[in-house]
């Protein structure tokens, strides 16, 4: 069993066609919000190419906080368990219920009216499978090339509405310490020292400077100043 202090914004994650949309007539809308596809998410900047296994997602209360940018000051709604099937990890329309307040009145009026909301899900990973470059690895009814990263354990803990996947406050508090949470999970393939390079943990944990202002946009330049 490893543990390691991860940034916040490393366990929010998004693809971009997922989305969040308030359907329905006026006093009855339903949120219908898709919170993962199922497939790859590309690219992201603390875990490069990674898949959540659907298999092993656990839900350990029986209700959860939709929430505005993960902010948990602007509550958007509560929900029930999701939903997984083939298509995907959803929450069940008819277990949620909008809240009665300002931002989700927003949200709802914004979205009837076009906005393309995007969803995001905050999660905390207990088994983290590393591919390395070359070997493969089956998830979901794909096989997914490394490198890559397989979360084959998860908990979810909430889902968001949002402007853009990666919202601001990700970005500014992604290398920032005040913003880590302690993760323990179990490792599976690859190495530890593999692992912590390909994430930037060693740079994270052992730096002494000041946080860093800007986050780096492409995984190939984390690694290029943060190995």
């Amino acid at each position: 069993m490893a543990s390691k202090k991860i940034p916040n914004g490393a366990l929010r994650l998004v693809q971009t066609d997922c989305h969040a949309l308030a359907v329905g007539e006026d006093g009855k809308k339903k949120l219908k919000m898709t919170v993962y596809s199922g497939k790859v998410i590309k690219d992201h900047f603390w875990w490069g190419d990674l898949a959540i296994d659907l298999q092993g997602v656990k839900f350990g209360m029986g209700k959860y906080p939709v929430l505005e940018n993960h902010d948990t000051d602007r509550r958007v709604a509560f929900t029930g368990k999701p939903i997984i099937d083939e298509n995907g990890m959803h929450l069940d329309p008819d277990k949620t219920q909008f809240m009665d307040n300002e931002v989700s009145h927003r949200f709802q009026e914004d979205s009837a009216k076009g906005f393309p909301f995007q969803a995001s899900m905050f999660a905390k990973p207990s088994a983290i499978e590393t591919i390395n470059d070359g070997e493969k690895a089956d998830v979901n009814g794909f096989s997914l090339k490394g490198p890559a990263t397989i979360w084959r354990k998860c908990e979810f803990k909430e889902a968001s509405v949002c402007v853009f996947g990666w919202d601001s406050q990700t970005v500014s508090s992604a290398f920032s310490k005040d913003q880590m949470t302690d993760v323990e999970f179990d490792e599976i393939g690859g190495d530890a020292e593999t692992f912590e390079h390909e994430s930037g943990f060693d740079k994270l944990n052992n730096n002494d400077d000041e946080e860093v202002k800007e986050m780096p946009k492409t995984v190939e330049e984390l690694q290029e100043k943060y190995p």
